[in-house]
């Protein structure tokens, strides 16, 4: 190649990798928000644990019943993003919301995981189906 395409070429390849290098801080950076808005969610509806009170003390006075979900765990990322809703939310977009956030369920059948996971929420008195797999926080 001609110097003058060699020098365009070059350029172009280290604007790529800094690019690259800016993409890649700011989707840690994307991560470490989330987690921050998921315990913030949860503080804010009585999900978190505060002054000592154990989840137990908490169902018997009467508040949203059952263990919590452990910081990390897809129940966590669940209650975060119902935290933020006013409306009951479809399974799907809770699916999308896990996909784009790195959370995703695995395993062979995701939607099957996130739809057991949904039901033992449910069975704790975490969250509540509406109707047609729509789901919220239970008040």
């Amino acid at each position: 190649m001609p110097d003058p395409l060699r020098a365009a070429n070059d350029a172009l390849m280290s604007e790529r990798e800094r690019a690259l290098s800016e993409i890649k801080r700011l989707q840690s950076r994307v991560t470490e928000i989330d987690q921050v808005m998921t315990s913030l969610g949860s503080l804010m509806n009585g999900t978190g644990r505060r002054r000592g009170r154990s989840a137990t003390t908490t169902a018997r006075s009467g508040q949203r019943g059952g263990r919590a979900p452990r910081e990390g765990t897809i129940g966590a990322a669940i209650e975060g993003f119902l935290s933020n809703k006013r409306q009951p939310v479809h399974a799907d977009e809770l699916m999308q919301h896990l996909t784009g956030g790195g959370r995703a369920p695995g395993g062979k059948n995701p939607k099957a995981s996130l739809q057991s996971t949904l039901r033992q929420l449910e069975q704790r008195g975490r969250v509540q189906n509406t109707g047609r797999n729509r789901w919220k926080l239970s008040a």
